[in-house]
Formats: structure tokens, sequence, C-alpha cells
């Protein structure tokens, strides 16, 4: 039968819902425990109609897990969503009085059901009783399993945004991760559980560009392997930061260094920037960073600074106390004037040569940083900053 537009909106309804043939759910399960005894009936179940059967999300005193919809006694909700559909007794009514569930095992006699109302109250499924004999079904017994229908809706919705959040976030995760996924970049996921123990669950394969002489299954069987890549004084710190994080569920960010093979030394930096808890423990997701190249300009302009304070303060000095003596000097005659012209030309011009000479010296670094991975540099104008000291 094709479906007609209600059916379609319907149907739409619980598509997005996504619970078709999950897993079961403990709370759902529950909450079937709860009608069956509320309404005094040996069966409970929640069920779900996707146009074709009637399958069972969750249900208490039988072993059934879906029917064919056409079967279904729950279908007849569809067409009265604002009530409790109850057959007191399945032989006397004509929707039911034929069909195998009442002429067959298990001979179902009595029927209860309250709609489980998506959006727009469409009608996704029932909270059902079912029993072997007729029965009467009181107006507190229906309250009750409206009730009940309704809670089993807040929760299917919950559990539902709750699925939709993750993958937002798995999504946004992955797209960070692939950014990421460059030359100098890693990806790293790790857990902890319990007992405080440490284990990769995924590094991005370029690591090895990032740590030459590391494996990554060497880093994923044993964590403990990639210390040897870390200097001995940064590794307890990174150890202590992920603890810390263990318990605080923070994101942190740490520097250290990096030892290679052929004994130079780079800088990285660990960031993790998202942190969640599974089966199994507190997972942690972030990067693992090169960052030598900033490092070293981190260097060179601490050096600007000290140099700019010390290697300039002593002409600047020597030209604040001649135009201190300039200011308390009466009636200077001429040759003391040619005197103090004099002096001042030298400082400013020994400042126009220390500038020049600094200028000179750090676009030498500048260059050859860029292109040299050691972080002593030997500039060819033949200049050093100790040179300039000293003058």
């Amino acid at each position: 039968m094709v479906a007609t537009h209600s059916e379609q909106e319907r149907l739409k309804a619980l598509e997005q819902l996504r619970i078709m043939d999950t897993q079961p759910d403990p709370v759902l399960d529950e909450l079937c425990e709860m009608a069956s005894l509320f309404c005094d009936c040996p069966i409970a179940t929640v069920s779900l109609l996707d146009g074709k059967r009637q399958w069972f999300k969750a249900k208490h005193g039988t072993s059934l897990t879906e029917l064919p919809q056409s079967l279904s006694f729950c279908q007849y909700i569809i067409e009265t969503p604002q009530e409790v559909l109850v057959i007191p007794n399945t032989l006397e009514d004509e929707r039911t009085r034929f069909s195998p569930l009442v002429t067959t095992a298990p001979r179902l006699r009595f029927y209860a059901g309250a709609p489980i109302l998506a959006k727009n109250n469409q009608v996704v499924g029932s909270l059902c009783v079912l029993a072997m004999e007729p029965k009467t079904f009181s107006e507190a017994q229906k309250e009750a399993l409206k009730k009940l229908a309704r809670k089993v809706m807040h929760h299917i919705e919950s559990q539902n945004l709750i699925a939709n959040q993750k993958e937002a976030l798995e999504a946004v995760h992955l797209k960070l991760k692939k950014g990421m996924q460059s030359e100098d970049t890693v990806a790293i996921t790790f857990h902890m559980d319990a007992e405080r123990s440490i284990r990769f669950d995924e590094i991005t394969p370029n690591i090895s560009q990032l740590m030459p002489g590391g494996n990554r299954e060497d880093f994923l069987e044993n964590v403990r392997s990639i210390a040897n890549f870390i200097h001995p004084e940064d590794y307890p710190l990174i150890i202590k930061n992920a603890f810390s994080a263990y318990g605080s569920r923070e994101p942190w960010s740490l520097e250290y260094r990096v030892l290679a093979p052929n004994g130079k030394t780079s800088w990285h930096r660990v960031a993790i920037d998202r942190i969640e808890e599974k089966a199994g423990g507190v997972y942690m997701h972030g990067y693992i960073k090169d960052i030598s190249d900033y490092k070293k300009y981190e260097k060179l302009l601490d050096e600007i600074s000290f140099d700019i304070s010390h290697v300039l303060r002593r002409p600047v000095t020597t030209l604040i106390g001649l135009m201190n003596l300039i200011e308390t000097t009466d009636d200077a005659d001429v040759e003391q004037l040619r005197f103090f012209a004099k002096n001042t030309r030298a400082i400013a011009e020994e400042l126009d040569t220390y500038t020049r000479q600094l200028a000179s010296l750090y676009s030498g670094k500048k260059k050859q940083n860029a292109t040299t991975p050691s972080s002593e540099v030997q500039l060819s104008q033949g200049l050093s900053i100790a040179s300039l000291r000293a003058q």
C-alpha cells in the first residue's frame, strides 16, 4: 500500500529518531516492567511501527522481537493519537477476533496501548500491555499508561539528542584532525584507566616525521617507548599534566624538548583540547606540533630585547649626560658649543652604527634560521651579538 501524506510524515518522524534496530535500553525495559505492574498485565512492550513491522525496542514478559505490522494491534492507535486504545476482549472486537495472535498461541485476550508521540503528534509506536484473559481497565490505569508513554518518548528524544551532539562533536574533531595532519602536526588520542595507566588509541602516521626514528606501532603498543625521544627533564612534566587532567577533566598544553638520534634538540607542543569519559577510562584528544621554528624566533626576540636594552644603553646614557651638561652650562662660549656639538655627533654616529649592525645581524639570522635547523647560526657578516656588546 502506498503511504499517504500523513503516513509519510509519521514515518519521517520515526526515521529522525534513528531508533529502529538499535540495542536494548535498560531504562525502557524498566518502564515496560512498571507498565506491567501498574496495569496488572504479564506482557508489556515499547513497540515501534515502521510501516512494515512492529518492532519491540523494549519488552517485558515476551521473547518476541518483532511482528508484521499487519498483525499488530498497535496499528490501530495511529488512527486515534490522543487516546489510550483498550480492547477488553479481543474475541469480541472485529479488528482482532480473527488475528493469529488471538486464535493461536499466545492467544491474547486483552490489549491496552498508549501512543508514543513524536513531534507534531506523530504516532511512532505505543507502550502497550497485554494479557491472556479478558480484563477491565480503569481510568487510573489509562492515565498511568499515558504518563509512562510520555516518559518513553522523553527518554528516546533525549538519547537521540545526545547521539546527535556526539556526532557533531566527532565531526568537528575529525575536521580539526584532518586540518592538523600536516608535516609538523600529529593528531593523538590516548586514555587513562582507573589505575592511571596510559595507552595511545590513535596517532596519525606522520609521527615519524616529528620524531625521526620513532615508530607509530611501537608507541601504540607501549606508550612509554615515546619517552626515549623526549628530554628526560620534560617527560615527567607531560605525565604530571596528564594525571592532573584525569582528575580535573580540563584541557591542557605543554612545551617540551625532543632528542633526535643525531643529537639535535627540537621543541614540540602537546595540546589536549577535548577530554571525555567513556567505558574504560578518560579519553584525551589533541595534537603534537613541532614548534622549533617558533622557539628560534622567540629566542631571537629575547636577544633583540636584550641588545636594545644593553648594547644601546651606553651611548644613550652618554647622550643624556651630555644634554644635562649643556642645560647646566651658562654663557657657553664658541669652543664649548663646538665641544658639545662634536660629542653629540659622535654619539649619534655610534647609535646609527649599532642600529645598522643590529639590523644586519638579525636579518642574517632570520634568513639562516629559515634554512638551518641548528639554532647556533654563524653569520657570514662576521658579526655577533657578543662583538657588538664588547664595543
